[in-house]
């Protein structure tokens, strides 16, 4: 099993230079508030995923009157985990508990926007092969744009499922977005002819085939999330369901080509596409009301942090026999859970995935097993 074992950062928020290193399971940053706890998870997440879980800006995290910052990760293969699983010849470390291989990424940003990634000693062109590397997931208690957000991560969160499950996903979503864009440009331009009619048959193929994935991969994935939600407990209006929402269900291809030829004068006058799964939603349902419209905070909370873990869990079963690690980021989450769901989320983590807590009160830790649980504390920047 990989998981991340040493993270060096520089110029990171409150961070001028900072080395840690992790156990392969439960590992809890300890400290008070503003010591810069949260920013080793924030760097992790940037790297590992190519986005904050915090900031929209990166230029944000660049400590203060630095020009530029600097995030490292290693992931290592351990002798441990993975004794008797390569023959002898094939192992690169020694005894119980080294390294057999190693793994590292690095990425710098600059305040001017400039990037460089790197890949066990070589620059890369981009951070996607940083972000082949592992599934890093993360839940920020403040963070709740999941729920109370627009469509868009909900989109994102079932295309990511739909990757792992298809590859090609992911090239059905990029000839379907240069399609929409064109047929875009031509409303925009006042141009309803049959010009538009290329673009809406690739619109009609890849659309459907995307909704296709999307219902599929969400209905595999829908007991997982009743899982979590009955094991963390339901809301107070009951458990929780997931209702895929889209304009174009049940079009065959041809009557979803009719359907958008027909639209063509109604789009180009609000300039833009209506039709098809660049509009689909992920509805979050409990008694029959929508979560996002009426649920508490604490309810919307429960749902993220649910399908989450839900999610960690599916990908778990997904990635055994590829080996690409699963790293649960919950930032100040134990403090926002009662003594029971503590315990329940303390018995998900030792299953084994890697997972990186943060937390101001170690009396959050008593529910949590300190048998298996690495505590490091966060003072001052140290």
């Amino acid at each position: 099993m990989t998981h991340i074992s040493r993270v060096e950062v520089a110029n990171v928020r409150c961070h001028r230079h900072l080395g840690v290193e992790f156990s392969p399971g439960v590992n809890v940053l300890v400290g008070g508030n503003g010591v810069g706890k949260t920013s080793i998870l924030e760097s992790v997440a940037l790297v590992m995923t190519g986005r904050s879980p915090r900031a929209s800006s990166l230029k944000g995290m660049i400590r203060q009157g630095e020009g530029s910052m600097r995030i490292d990760v290693w992931l290592s293969l351990t002798e441990k985990v993975c004794a008797g699983e390569y023959p002898a010849e094939e192992r690169l470390g020694g005894g119980s508990g080294r390294p057999l291989s190693e793994t590292w990424v690095a990425a710098g940003y600059g305040v001017g926007g400039e990037r460089r990634f790197f890949f066990n000693g070589g620059q890369v062109e981009d951070g996607r092969r940083l972000q082949e590397t592992a599934h890093v997931r993360a839940f920020l208690p403040d963070d709740l744009r999941l729920v109370k957000g627009g469509p868009a991560p909900r989109r994102e969160l079932l295309d990511a499922l739909a990757e792992v499950e298809s590859p090609e996903h992911r090239l059905r979503l990029d000839r379907y977005r240069r399609a929409l864009e064109q047929r875009n440009a031509l409303l925009r331009q006042g141009r309803l002819g049959d010009e538009h009619c290329p673009w809406e048959a690739v619109l009609a193929d890849e659309g459907r085939s995307i909704m296709e994935t999307r219902v599929a991969v969400l209905a595999g994935f829908a007991p997982f999330f009743a899982e979590v939600v009955s094991e963390l407990g339901p809301s107070s209006s009951g458990p929780v369901k997931l209702l895929y929402r889209t304009n174009a269900e049940g079009l065959s291809e041809q009557e979803y080509r009719q359907r958008l030829a027909s639209l063509r004068a109604h789009d180009a006058r609000r300039t833009f596409t209506h039709l098809g799964p660049h509009r689909d939603d992920l509805r979050f349902v409990s008694a029959a009301l929508d979560v996002r419209e009426h649920g508490s905070q604490g309810e919307q909370r429960a749902v993220v942090l649910s399908l989450l873990l839900a999610e960690v869990r599916w990908l778990e079963q997904r990635e055994a026999e590829a080996g690409l690690p699963v790293v649960l980021l919950l930032d100040d989450v134990l403090s926002e859970l009662d003594d029971h769901r503590r315990r329940v989320l303390g018995e998900m983590l030792r299953g084994g995935v890697q997972s990186f807590l943060t937390t101001t009160d170690t009396q959050c830790l008593d529910q949590i097993h300190h048998d298996s649980v690495l505590t490091i504390e966060v003072s001052g920047g140290a």
